[in-house]
């Protein structure tokens, strides 16, 4: 079942949604979601909450028809953002993941 987002940045840092938690993106917390980038370079960036200091961060970069999957967690907000030496559009589609 897709989200139904799709989601594109034209350069600089974009918020998903401009969401400060995983709730306000409209994803489910503890559902596993796929992210294919469709164009451009893209990092995405799953940034823990400053209140939980023992968590770590992590990020990743992502091209054109990678696929990525990521538990969405209540202590993360997932942050897209364009490649800096790159001025191309990276369209960023996210779909849930369904266990078999």
């Amino acid at each position: 079942m897709s989200t139904g987002k799709n989601f594109t940045a034209l350069g600089g840092l974009i918020v998903l949604l401009g969401a400060t938690t995983v709730e306000q993106t409209g994803l489910t917390v503890g559902r596993t979601y796929q992210f294919t980038v469709v164009g451009g370079v893209a990092l995405v960036r799953w940034d823990t909450s400053a209140a939980v200091a023992s968590d770590g961060n992590f990020d990743f970069a992502v091209v054109p028809g990678q696929v990525v999957y990521a538990v969405a967690r209540d202590t993360m907000v997932n942050i897209i953002e364009l490649d800096s030496s790159s001025s191309a559009t990276a369209a960023v589609a996210i779909s849930e993941v369904h266990p078999y």
